[in-house]
């Protein structure tokens, strides 16, 4: 015959009492005048062990706790109540060990605090009881970072301070520290609950080539991040206006990507055409993003179009400024009534709006009367406006007057000479 006894896990039971009922039953159902009881002390279930991992965790981030008892959890499971004796550090009230396993782990979620505290966390089944200590921590510096990570003279970029667990009640403020080339502010201040706040960095003038080191301090703990400082590029070039005529000046403007270094941006400027003149080397002052110069321009007997290019390192930029061809402003002939024998040659003028290009301007010219008077045309010189030349006129047996036609870029002049016999 076999009986069945119950034992209420996690309690110290003896069984002597129930055993001995148990025998004088058996005995009395099989008429045994006398029997023989010896008992044993029940094995008891308790809590072995309580730990913490890690041991120590940052205000406001979850820590980890694991509880052992001496021997698996039998059928149901083994219920384990947990407690703090912190308000830094709350854990659910009980934690259940599976059957047949003989540990569990649990989560111990901490708060921010102001200054370290050391919480005791106790795991409890029966009469038996473990103790483990989990300390919580002061927020810190967790890392600094930049972005972007490297910069140009003038730009502007965005640091941004991450805690280790969230700020505490109130305000928490981080010192900081930078090159003296930098500009930032000595202190960010994180708002309660959060982990991050930014800042902006700006660059003071001096070398376009550094690095300098970013650093936050928080209740002992720094981290740093790296700032780059790269060479100003060339951003632009413009021309304004994009079209002249009549040899008429024009602005260009050479834009830098930042501001241009201590000492200086030198940049050169160049040109396909021999229309335009302006200062091969432009100077951009410390400080300045832009710099400007003078075009000046040439007419050439048909439309052209310069490209100016400008370099600085090793980027070039370019723009193009359209020249109109030269026009035709003026044309004349003195005398303009001549007697032949007493006069025999005639002074020829044309003059052109603006001033001629090194390859000169020239002007054709015809004659209604290729006999009396003959040519093919003046040329405009380079740096002149105009052209003279002294022309010989035939003899004409009676009064004669020729037409005399200069025509350019669409423009035509028509001049007469009246030449008596």
């Amino acid at each position: 015959m076999q009986y069945k006894v119950s034992i209420n896990p996690g309690r110290m039971v003896s069984v002597a009492r129930l055993v001995i009922v148990v025998a004088l039953f058996q005995a009395f159902c099989l008429g045994v005048a006398s029997i023989k009881v010896r008992t044993t002390k029940a094995f008891v279930v308790v809590v072995e062990e309580l730990k913490m991992e890690p041991g120590s965790v940052v205000g406001g981030n979850a820590g980890m706790g694991a509880v052992r008892l001496n021997s698996n959890a039998p059928t149901g499971g083994t219920v384990v109540s947990l407690s703090s004796n912190k308000s830094a550090a709350t854990v659910q009230g009980s934690v259940t060990i599976p059957e047949g396993s003989s540990s569990a782990t649990f989560t111990v979620n901490t708060s921010a605090v102001t200054s370290d505290v050391v919480a005791t966390l106790t795991a409890r089944l029966g009469n038996s009881s473990k103790d483990a200590n989990l300390s919580i921590m002061r927020t810190g510096v967790k890392e600094i970072s930049v972005s972007p990570s490297s910069i140009m003279l003038g730009q502007t970029a965005t640091g941004t301070v991450t805690l280790t667990g969230p700020a505490p009640a109130g305000t928490t403020t981080v010192r900081m520290v930078s090159g003296d080339k930098l500009t930032v502010q000595g202190l960010v201040y994180v708002s309660a609950g959060s982990r991050t706040a930014t800042f902006p960095i700006t660059t003071k003038v001096g070398p376009d080539s550094a690095t300098y080191a970013i650093t936050g301090d928080l209740n002992g703990t720094q981290q740093s991040a790296v700032l780059k400082i790269v060479p100003t590029e060339l951003s632009d070039l413009l021309i304004s206006p994009t079209s002249v005529a009549d040899s008429a000046k024009a602005t260009g403007t050479i834009t830098l990507g930042a501001l241009s270094p201590a000492e200086g941006v030198s940049v050169e400027i160049s040109t396909d055409s021999a229309n335009v003149v302006f200062s091969r080397d432009l100077k951009i002052p410390s400080k300045a993003t832009t710099g400007s110069f003078t075009i000046q321009t040439y007419v050439a007997a048909t439309p052209t179009t310069a490209t100016l290019t400008a370099k600085y390192r090793q980027i070039t930029k370019t723009a193009t400024l359209r020249i109109a061809g030269a026009e035709l402003h003026d044309f004349t002939v003195s005398p303009t009534t001549i007697k032949y024998g007493v006069t025999s040659y005639v002074t020829l003028e044309v003059k052109i709006a603006g001033v001629a290009g090194p390859s000169a301007v020239s002007v054709p010219i015809t004659s209604s009367n290729t006999n009396v008077i003959n040519l093919t045309g003046l040329t405009v010189k380079h740096n002149y406006s105009s052209a003279t030349a002294s022309v010989r006129v035939n003899y004409v047996s009676k009064p004669t007057v020729v037409t005399l036609q200069a025509k350019l870029n669409g423009v035509t002049l028509l001049i007469n000479l009246t030449v008596n016999p």
